[in-house]
């Protein structure tokens, strides 16, 4: 009652341009009611940031598409699908992370661009168990703006708050992942694992979040399922002019299951976003 007394409220003071805003929002979004969330277990209060639950698509199926394209490589393990982008394409694996590092993922052939490719220690055959973190690469083709140079929309807010789920069709079916975290990093942080002991991935979780652009409140199990997406990026130089070549962008998604999506707030700034270099 109190919600929507406040509403009412604001209904009559705001004139009408920013009414038509706040009805766009409201409509993108099933709001509920503000409140308190949690970031990595601590309590944080997330001001003027309703209490969301953004709705999955339903529609989305990749099986046929895979289907075809194994047919011409059997190589094809998966299909990803981030609404807002235009990657929607197919994912192979090889013996190594080098094979498509510069392949096209049907002929093979020598290509600059690459292609999508999952870390060549990941199993995602049909019927075998998962691991804890899926592991997909690609490479920042920022001249045109295509391929994983897209995931750098992850940078902005609205993006990263438009846009929370992340689709990655396997053999056994259609994974929905929420966009947990968005950040820079250099290699020397492993994020990289596809499993590991638990004190290694809480590691990997809680770095994660500290370097976040962004942060959510959705609490981040050990024992979650979990899909990275890395890409070289072209932000941080030495002293001396060259770029660093161990610098990447990553996105990390926590699965979910589409049909009980989780209610959340819309994501904040990190107010104490850790560098790279730190």
């Amino acid at each position: 009652m109190i919600f929507k007394r406040v509403i009412r409220w604001i209904t009559r003071l705001l004139p009408i341009p920013f009414l038509a805003v706040g009805v766009l929002i409201c409509t993108s979004f099933a709001v509920i009611a503000p409140t308190v969330g949690t970031v990595g277990g601590s309590e944080v209060v997330l001001p003027n940031s309703p209490y969301v639950v953004a709705p999955v698509k339903e529609s989305v199926d990749r099986s046929k598409e895979m289907a075809a394209f194994e047919a011409k490589n059997r190589d094809c393990v998966g299909w990803l699908y981030i609404p807002g982008t235009d990657i929607d394409n197919e994912v192979v694996q090889s013996y190594n992370n080098d094979y498509y590092l510069r392949r096209t993922s049907l002929k093979k052939y020598y290509s600059e661009h690459g292609c999508y490719f999952a870390d060549y220690r990941n199993r995602l055959e049909a019927g075998e168990e998962k691991d804890r973190n899926i592991i997909l690469y690609g490479h920042n083709i920022w001249d045109d703006g295509t391929m994983f140079s897209q995931l750098l929309k992850y940078e902005d807010w609205q993006y990263f708050a438009e846009h929370p789920y992340l689709y990655f069709q396997t053999a056994d079916g259609m994974r929905v992942y929420r966009v947990v975290a968005a950040y820079y990093t250099f290699t020397n942080f492993y994020y990289i694992r596809p499993n590991g002991t638990d004190a290694q991935w809480s590691y990997i979780l809680e770095e994660s979040l500290a370097k976040s652009e962004f942060l959510t409140d959705l609490d981040l199990p050990l024992d979650g399922n979990y899909l990275t997406l890395s890409t070289c990026c072209y932000k941080y130089y030495y002293s001396w002019g060259s770029r660093r070549m161990d610098q990447r962008f990553v996105v990390l998604g926590l699965e979910i299951d589409p049909e009980n999506p989780p209610e959340y707030h819309l994501p904040v700034t990190n107010p104490h976003k850790k560098s790279p270099y730190d």
